[in-house]
């Protein structure tokens, strides 16, 4: 589980500093990192028409391909690191901050699974909150 917290601290989240904008990706991309800049929570998204088989949450064998968001070289997760995997290897690293270039969310994409995580009970009111803005977007 050292993993999966590992990233957060790592990434740390960096606020938006006045001034600065966050471009333009696609309708759904923008309406996750709305949210998730908003209610600070991780969110992500998947063109499911891309997942081969289930998507599961488990730990990882180390082995599993894994090509980052905008990148052409494997990195594969390390062994016993939280991930969301398929048949094809791993979609998404690092607690919602590394997803899969082979799943993303393009302009053509018509069947998305939009997700977010909290792992901290005592923000349970502020995720499910975040959760229902998330699902009264529309896409």
């Amino acid at each position: 589980m050292l993993y999966a917290f590992e990233a957060f601290y790592e990434n740390g989240r960096t606020p938006l500093k006045p001034g600065n904008t966050i471009g333009s990706i696609n309708k759904a991309v923008d309406i996750y990192n709305y949210v998730s800049l908003k209610h600070d929570f991780t969110c992500g998204g998947e063109n499911l028409d891309q997942i081969q088989g289930d998507m599961v949450l488990g730990f990882a064998r180390g082995d599993e391909p894994f090509v980052p968001l905008g990148e052409e070289e494997n990195a594969p997760p390390r062994e016993g690191e939280l991930i969301y995997y398929d048949e094809e290897g791993a979609i998404v690293r690092s607690c919602l901050w590394r997803e899969a270039d082979r799943s993303k969310i393009t302009e053509t994409a018509d069947n998305i699974l939009l997700y977010m995580e909290c792992i901290n009970p005592e923000r349970r009111d502020a995720f499910s909150q975040a959760v229902r803005v998330l699902a009264e977007r529309k896409i």
